[in-house]
Formats: structure tokens, sequence, C-alpha cells
């Protein structure tokens, strides 16, 4: 999907929690802040997180945050998917004029699953990279995500 003025388009996170991102960020690990690894990267992280637990929560102090020239191909896709399954009723909120509304669910998805990450990681980084490993091993079982992806042509 395409946006139009994309610098004026933001994905918001809770005000207080830009330094905790880059707290996260600036630790040592698989997290931290590398030309292959950004703020994006943590945000995605924190929506599938928020997803997986099936928790969101509203934004009480909205931080603008990542630019959608910014996004990589994969962030659109995601949020869009998730607009949709949250509207119910197929896909009319893609055509809304107000993208802001296509990703309301993903940052309060992600609001959520931040707060998870900054539990779980931060306490016990290494105990969290495995679970999640294994997770991702096993909705990858014979294939089944990259398969999906196929599917999809992404």
């Amino acid at each position: 999907m395409l946006y139009r003025g994309k610098d004026k388009i933001r994905l918001r996170r809770e005000d207080e929690s830009a330094v905790e991102y880059n707290d996260i960020l600036e630790r040592g690990g698989p997290l931290k802040r590398s030309s292959d690894f950004q703020s994006k990267d943590v945000f995605t992280l924190a929506l599938a997180l928020g997803y997986l637990n099936d928790v969101s929560y509203e934004i009480g102090t909205p931080d603008k945050f990542l630019r959608a020239s910014t996004f990589d191909e994969v962030l659109p896709v995601l949020l869009n998917s998730i607009a949709i399954e949250e509207n119910g009723g197929g896909i009319d909120i893609l055509s809304n004029d107000d993208p802001q509304e296509i990703f309301k669910p993903s940052e309060e998805y992600a609001n959520a699953g931040f707060e998870i990450l900054k539990q779980k990681y931060i306490k016990n980084e290494e105990e969290f990279i495995e679970e999640l490993r294994l997770k991702i091993l096993k909705m990858n079982k014979d294939d089944y995500i990259l398969n999906k992806l196929s599917e999809l042509d992404i």
C-alpha cells in the first residue's frame, strides 16, 4: 500500500517508551541496534508478541514514532493484515482515507507486546531468545511459514 505524504504518516507508541526502546537497542545481545536491526524491528517483534498473546493496550499518551517512509516491505503487510482481521467485515478498512486508523490495532498490539518484551527480555535475555526460537521452529514445522509466504508471493 502506498501512503500519500509518507513522511507525515507515523506509527505511534507510548510516549514514555522511547527511552525503553533505546535501552533494548543499546543492550548487548541479539536485539542490539545494528545496520540490520533498528527500532522498527523492535516494534515488529512487540507487535508479534502482542498479537500471539492476544493482548492489546490503548496508547494513552501517543508519541509519533516510525515514519512510513522507513517501513520495510513486510511491515505494511502486517499492519494491513491485522487491520483486516480487526475489522472483521472484510477489506473496507483498507480504503479508509486515514492510514492512522489502519495502524491503530497494530499499535495497540505492539504497545502490549512491548510490555511483554520488557518483562521477559530484560529479565532473562537468553531464556527469552530460546523461547522465541522454539516458537518459530514449532510454527515453521514442515516449512509452514515458508510455504505460506510463498503462497502469498512475499
